[in-house]
């Protein structure tokens, strides 16, 4: 073979005008400016050092120097370089262009094979078969058949990809890998070897072994391997009132395939960690301690069967010891609320079923209470002397005699001569069901598709205690923009119609839907961003429902800029279901005159 391993290395000898020297060679600021010069140009091959002696002026020399400074094999430098050389007869005679210009690839079996160490999947077997051969070597380079206690191999997935099998003796199950892997047999016997070529190291192995691990990016599983389970969770997902006494967390796994497996659990809040290795189907345990009343706890199991792995959470709450407050009326965060309410109320019960003394303050003070000796149930203090658009704080306090628990609330009334009203019914309806009812839905959704996938909202509210008398000055409906899936409806136009028929959260579907008005009477754009008060301009209507001049059957809302890719956006309203934030109506009224 005659390719040449060094590409080209040019010396230029100056002996008149000025010399180079090896730091010039990488810095040629330093060269003086002379109009010709004496060159040696000298090309190191394998086999020969060959010289040729030239005459050539100092541009050009700068020329040289540069190219072969900044030279990368396979770049377009490399004709500019034979160019000045032929120019300027700097080729010898022996060397042919053609050859010179091959001294500037490298021979692709000097590419380096591809070595990785970290693998997405692995396959495990025992008392095995195995079969391996491909770029890659084994270590050691050379196997006699005879016992060894320990076997590396690596494969790699360039030129003549490894391929390795692996087959139980007793289980009749096994796996192919593919490509770029590491292999490691222990007590093997069997024969292999490692051999040297063009294009790198090959190897070729065959025997048996007690255990072989394999890990790798592409193993196929023969037959294909079950997924192990995992089930009787104990305490079981999400169980309530759990016992401070519990020591331990208990579940059992099984693999269809009778596979070993292992196990990692772990805990949050930290009250335990466990672990084990080679499990067959069972029950197993961790032990945990510290429990703490009145709180949340997250364990996470972790099962793998050496070639898949299963990762699950539960929780459990552990009994409440303090009494439990619920239920408060106004509710938390309300800022919706009457200044002549006269009343506040809450529910409250002991899990042990202790009787319990209860204190209720407020601030700023419009009441203040005491309970003595109270059992389970739904308690309410009066209030009074409460101003218009103020918001109050009112605290909670309990206890059974040994343990204590607080609660703190707030909410606001509205300003004077504001009404508010909540709804009647809610509902949406969905072209693809079109005889589906979502009546007890938690949320209105709406989508505009060009068919077959629009979702459309119906709401109606009782405004039948609206005096005629009263003079309002607006209207606005207001819906909660929870959130949206699929693609951001923000920038929308929501459009409300009024409906021309009676109808019933509990039986409206697609198919029965009522008649609306043909003209809006109300729009709003969607707003980039959920977790905000969508709003409406109802004055109009309104008036019109209180003066009789139409029927008040509610309105009908439907986002009118149809979507036509894929990925439909789909936004969320809170319905009245929901508890908190309810839609609601608020109507201002005149009384200047």
């Amino acid at each position: 073979m005659e390719k040449l391993l060094v590409i080209i290395v040019i010396c230029l000898f100056v002996f008149t005008s000025f010399d180079i020297s090896a730091s010039e060679l990488t810095n040629n600021e330093n060269i003086r400016k002379e109009d010709q010069t004496n060159a040696s140009i000298i090309y190191y091959t394998q086999n020969d050092i060959i010289t040729q002696e030239t005459t050539i002026n100092t541009e050009v020399g700068r020329k040289l120097i540069d190219i072969i400074k900044n030279n990368t094999i396979g770049n377009s430098n490399n004709s500019k370089l034979i160019d000045i050389l032929k120019e300027f007869n700097c080729i010898p005679n022996s060397i042919s262009i053609n050859k010179i210009m091959t001294l500037f690839t490298i021979p692709k079996h000097y590419k380096q094979l591809p070595h990785k160490n970290h693998f997405s999947g692995s396959g495990t077997s025992y008392l095995c078969s195995i079969i391996s051969s491909g770029s890659g070597k084994i270590s050691p380079f050379f196997l006699l058949p005879r016992p060894r206690i320990i076997l590396h191999w690596t494969g790699y997935q360039e030129n003549d990809p490894a391929i390795t099998t692996v087959g139980g003796l007793i289980s009749n199950n096994g796996f192919l890998a593919k490509g770029d892997q590491n292999g490691m047999a222990i007590g093997f016997i069997g024969i292999g070897v490692t051999y040297g070529t063009p294009l790198g190291t090959a190897y070729a192995l065959a025997g048996y072994s007690l255990y072989t691990r394999i890990s790798s990016d592409d193993i196929d599983f023969y037959p294909p391997n079950n997924i192990p389970n995992i089930s009787n969770i104990t305490p079981f997902d999400n169980q309530k009132n759990v016992s401070l006494s519990l020591s331990e967390l208990s579940f059992s796994i099984t693999d269809e395939d009778n596979d070993f497996m292992s196990y990692s659990v772990t805990t949050n809040p930290d009250i335990g960690t466990g672990s084990g290795k080679f499990k067959r189907n069972g029950t197993y345990s961790i032990p945990i301690s510290g429990l703490q009343s009145s709180k949340t706890y997250t364990w996470i199991i972790n099962i793998s069967d050496g070639k898949d792995t299963i990762i699950k959470s539960y929780n459990f709450t552990t009994v409440f010891e303090s009494p439990i407050i619920t239920n408060p009326l106004p509710k938390n965060g309300t800022n919706t609320v009457y200044a002549n309410i006269s009343q506040l109320s809450f529910s409250i019960a002991d899990p042990q079923g202790d009787l319990m003394e209860v204190t209720v303050e407020t601030l700023p003070h419009i009441g203040n209470f005491f309970f003595s000796d109270i059992t389970n149930g739904t308690y309410s203090i009066p209030i009074n002397g409460l101003d218009y658009d103020t918001s109050y704080t009112w605290y909670v306090n309990a206890t059974d005699g040994i343990h204590w628990k607080k609660e703190k609330y707030v909410f606001t009334t509205l300003p004077e001569n504001i009404l508010i009203f909540y709804p009647s019914n809610d509902a949406d309806i969905f072209e693809k069901s079109p005889n589906y009812n979502s009546g007890s839905d938690k949320y209105l959704n709406f989508r505009s598709f060009q068919s077959g996938w629009n979702y459309q909202i119906f709401i109606k509210f009782d405004l039948s205690t609206i005096r005629l008398d009263m003079a309002i000055k607006y209207a606005k409906l207001k819906i909660y923009y929870v959130n949206w899936v699929d693609n951001n409806p923000g920038g929308d136009a929501m459009y409300l119609y009024r409906v021309l028929q009676d109808w019933n959260e509990n039986t409206i579907t697609w198919n029965n839907q009522p008649s609306t008005t043909y003209e809006s009477s109300s729009q709003c754009i969607l707003s980039e961003s959920p977790n905000n008060w969508i709003i409406w301009d109802i004055t109009d209507d309104v008036n019109k429902f209180i003066s009789e001049e139409v029927q008040n059957y509610g309105w009908f809302l439907k986002d009118e800029t149809s979507w036509n890719g894929s990925n439909i956006p789909l936004g969320r309203f809170y319905s009245k279901e929901y508890g908190d934030y309810t839609p609601y109506i608020e109507i201002g009224i005149d009384t200047s005159n």
